[in-house]
């Protein structure tokens, strides 16, 4: 959704709105770059919930944590935004925001193995064994 007049912030109620059978997941921000602002992830979730009643269909939320997943646990202790939700599925927080780090370091966990798709995992050999994992492998950074 584009971003208009005042509002910079998803509008969970216009999200589910948008929603169909071609919607793989909604993504809410958690500290936004624009203003660091959160979006409002407990109401994404329940204008879903209502989506998946109205018409069966059960849309994923993942969290773009950026900077405030790592903060907001702290600042704000009775925010709900993260797998309290049934509906979150992954979220993510980009470690590099909080400086003398190398760019590009995060995380990205998963709600359960079900929620990560197997073409997504990377399996290689490492010292005799099976290491399946989910990463830019073999990548060299940009840094």
């Amino acid at each position: 959704m584009p971003m208009e007049g005042v509002r910079f912030h998803l509008d969970p109620q216009a999200a589910a709105e948008l929603c169909d059978e071609n919607t793989t997941g909604a993504v809410g921000i958690l500290g936004s770059t624009f203003d660091g602002s959160y979006e409002p992830v407990a109401e994404l979730c329940a204008a879903l919930d209502a989506v998946q009643e109205r018409t069966g269909l059960d849309i994923p939320v993942h969290v773009d944590g950026a900077s405030g997943a790592m903060v907001a646990p702290f600042l704000d202790e009775d925010l709900v935004w993260d797998f309290r939700l049934p509906r979150v599925a992954s979220i993510n927080t980009s470690g590099h925001k909080y400086g003398l780090v190398y760019p590009g370091v995060g995380w990205a966990p998963w709600r359960d193995a079900d929620a990560l798709p197997e073409e997504l995992v990377f399996r290689v050999n490492y010292l005799g064994g099976d290491m399946p994992t989910f990463a830019l492998n073999f990548s060299r950074p940009g840094a």
